[in-house]
């Protein structure tokens, strides 16, 4: 892998390129080793009360033997409207596959190496298992954050939608997967 991460006055920037090798039985039962990359940048910016972050990752490569062409995109937006009191708004979205597309290649964004909790909602409904050949996911979110002194609260709300199509047997469904409500409250 390769990454790097850079300060300039409020603007951070990183940029990664990871290789991963995968393992797969082809179908003579015979080992063989695919390589997947993950490639993108991640932009933070602050600016008094005001907070932004951008995210693209595009991943390419093989995959047991199939191509693959998947995607992530993600943004929030962050205002203090108090000293101890944080709105925000952000949106993820990880490409998926119709299902009912029937190429072999993979479109499906595979969140490597687990990240519990923080993305798509605390319930780790989403990719904690398995992601292989899934819709994908649009997750739009509205964090509400209090801190004060050795207490804080978080409040996010999650609108959750698959990224591709979602059929039952042939008739085409609506996208929506439905919501979730995070709630934390912490003392130091």
């Amino acid at each position: 892998y390769g990454w790097y991460h850079g300060k300039f006055n409020g603007l951070e920037i990183s940029f990664l390129l990871l290789n991963t090798g995968i393992e797969y039985n082809d179908a003579n039962d015979e080992k063989q080793l695919d390589y997947m990359q993950t490639i993108g940048p991640r932009f933070t910016y602050k600016s008094g009360r005001f907070n932004a972050v951008a995210t693209t990752y595009f991943q390419t490569g093989k995959v047991g033997g199939n191509t693959v062409n998947a995607s992530y995109y993600s943004g929030d937006l962050g205002y203090k409207v108090h000293k101890n009191v944080k709105i925000g708004v952000g949106m993820e979205y990880l490409s998926g596959k119709d299902q009912n597309d029937t190429e072999s290649d993979v479109q499906s964004f595979a969140p490597l190496f687990g990240t519990n909790h923080k993305f798509n909602g605390w319930m780790d409904y989403f990719y904690v298992g398995n992601h292989k050949g899934s819709v994908g996911l649009v997750d739009i979110y509205f964090p509400l954050v209090y801190n004060k002194n050795k207490f804080s609260a978080k409040l996010i709300p999650h609108l959750f939608s698959a990224a591709a199509d979602v059929y039952n047997g042939t008739t085409k469904m609506d996208r929506n997967l439905g919501t979730e409500m995070d709630l934390t409250v912490g003392y130091k």
